[in-house]
């Protein structure tokens, strides 16, 4: 189907019209692959206004917070491990890393497989 309207305006008409569906689940399910298809066939100048539409929808603050989340948590798990190789006490990495202790010992755990 051809259409003639630039790809970052269909993008932010496609969560704009989305945004007023009234069951909530289906409304962030088509915000969501909307703002997908838009990362596949949109640049990060046109990705950026997008999210300036998406930030009037709490599906924003969801994907951008589990990205955040994610990345912190995987920021923490790569600290840890260093922190293990150096012989660090699980106890003293979960305190600096806010990880829980049985996390630090499945690292450990895996590094020692690695390692052997």
């Amino acid at each position: 189907m051809k259409n003639k309207s630039p790809r970052d305006e269909l993008a932010a008409n496609s969560i704009k019209l989305a945004q007023n569906i009234p069951d909530t689940t289906k409304r962030n399910a088509c915000i969501a692959a909307a703002y997908a298809f838009a990362n596949k066939y949109l640049v990060k100048s046109q990705l950026d206004k997008l999210l300036e539409v998406l930030r009037m929808n709490d599906l924003a603050t969801i994907l951008i917070g589990d990205a955040v989340a994610k990345t912190v948590a995987d920021t923490k798990i790569e600290i840890a491990k260093k922190l293990i190789k150096r012989g660090i006490s699980v106890e003293a990495i979960a305190e600096d890393t806010d990880l829980e202790e049985s996390i630090i010992r499945q690292l450990k755990t895996e590094l020692d497989k690695e390692s052997a």
